[in-house]
């Protein structure tokens, strides 16, 4: 099956808003170094709890937290990482003084998301240096998994939580938005295709994504069932070194790049000036 492009684009659009203006992330190091993009996204293989600041750190200086479509899913990650690990709550705004106050929601919403005594006394300590959190922790966070999905940006959450936590129930979240396929309402058709994209983006580089889906087919109608059914046809074999997030960022760039027409100086290369 082949969605407009437009929707498409306004797919990536509503999850990936500003990446054309936002600091490109820096390549990881040489070598065989994992970088804390590749480490969050596949956390669940190889829970490293210790590690969590040190990544945060590594992800900021890397620009990764200035990317706007990239808040949720962090949020989603550190939130469930914490929601398991509760005592790791425990000092980390002190921790984390390396963040910007630009930087601080995403680290507020995810002492939130995590909804343990811990997070929320990190979350008053917050609250301190602005009071802008202040109520936050008084207000219970949204039921992920039974809330129905209304927004692109919910999917990105749900896909932080399963990289924290390998739970497919938030992938079976991602498939039941594929019912939306003919939805009337145009914010309905957006969280579809933002959904279909996202399945087989972490089809590709998960298995456990891919099995999952595959598992989901014997149980669900259409037309969840043929989307189904289509997105993994269209999967290649696995790419072990795929990472999700910076081909995404690619290629949304390669939709926004301006093209200029050439000139007689021109030698057709790419442009300098990206």
């Amino acid at each position: 099956m082949r969605y407009p492009a437009c929707l498409i684009v306004a797919a990536v659009l509503a999850g990936c808003s500003g990446l054309s203006s936002s600091p490109r992330v820096t390549p990881p190091a040489g070598g065989g170094r994992v970088s804390a993009v590749q480490w969050m996204s596949r956390y669940y293989l190889n829970p490293e709890p210790e590690k969590l600041v040190n990544k945060l750190r590594e992800l900021h200086e890397r620009g990764y937290w200035r990317l706007p479509g990239m808040h949720r899913r962090t949020i989603g990650f550190i939130g469930m990482v914490l929601r398991k690990q509760p005592d790791l709550a425990t000092g980390l705004v002190e921790q984390c003084s390396f963040l910007t106050d630009a930087d601080l929601p995403v680290l507020a919403y995810a002492l939130w998301f995590a909804d343990t005594p811990q997070a929320k006394r990190e979350i008053t300590r917050l609250a301190r240096r602005g009071g802008a959190y202040a109520g936050l922790a008084e207000q219970a966070p949204p039921p992920l998994l039974d809330a129905d999905i209304t927004i692109p940006e919910s999917l990105d959450m749900c896909w932080g939580s399963f990289c924290a936590s390998g739970d497919t129930a938030y992938v079976s979240k991602v498939i039941d938005c594929l019912a939306l396929k003919d939805s009337a309402d145009p914010a309905g058709l957006l969280v579809y295709a933002a959904a279909r994209w996202s399945l087989g983006a972490n089809g590709r580089e998960h298995s456990v994504v891919r099995e999952h889906c595959e598992a989901e087919l014997a149980s669900r109608d259409d037309p969840v069932r043929s989307e189904l059914r289509e997105i993994l046809d269209e999967l290649p074999d696995l790419s072990p070194a795929a990472t999700i997030e910076t081909e995404a960022i690619e290629d949304f760039r390669s939709l926004v790049r301006p093209q200029r027409p050439p000139d007689a100086t021109s030698d057709g290369g790419p442009d300098s000036g990206d």
